[in-house]
């Protein structure tokens, strides 16, 4: 069987950091040992279009085909959360219409959807 590769990020200072660790020993606590007071998001196992790890708290941008309407496509953009409302998955969330979905509904390595930023880094993009 195939696992998932662990992989995590930390924001911390204005900074994003990408520490070469991963396994069980990875928590929050760990990386506050790193770090201190930092952010810890982590990867979902996914990538976009383009190749690009998808992390937790990543801005994600897809034009999904809307089945009422086959010639405009809607352009749909959230954040990549994890639990909530459906535990156990990570979960994006269009801000501008409350929709929310497993983050796998939206394309991940079918390779429809796009990182276009973070929400350290990035906020307003979730505005635009």
């Amino acid at each position: 069987m195939k696992t998932r590769e662990t992989r995590f990020r930390a924001w911390q200072d204005d900074e994003m950091l990408y520490p070469k660790i991963g396994g069980i020993c990875a928590t929050k606590a760990f990386f506050n040992g790193l770090y201190e007071d930092c952010e810890l998001m982590r990867f979902t196992g996914l990538k976009d279009k383009d190749g690009r790890y998808i992390y937790e708290g990543d801005i994600v941008e897809q034009y999904f085909q809307a089945p009422w309407d086959e010639e405009i496509p809607i352009l749909i953009k959230g954040e990549v959360t994890f639990g909530e409302p459906f535990g156990g998955c990570f979960c994006f969330i269009d801000n501008k219409s409350d929709n929310t979905s497993c983050l796998y509904e939206i394309g991940g390595e079918n390779g429809l959807g796009r990182v276009v930023g973070n929400i350290y880094e990035n906020r307003n993009l979730l505005e635009q």
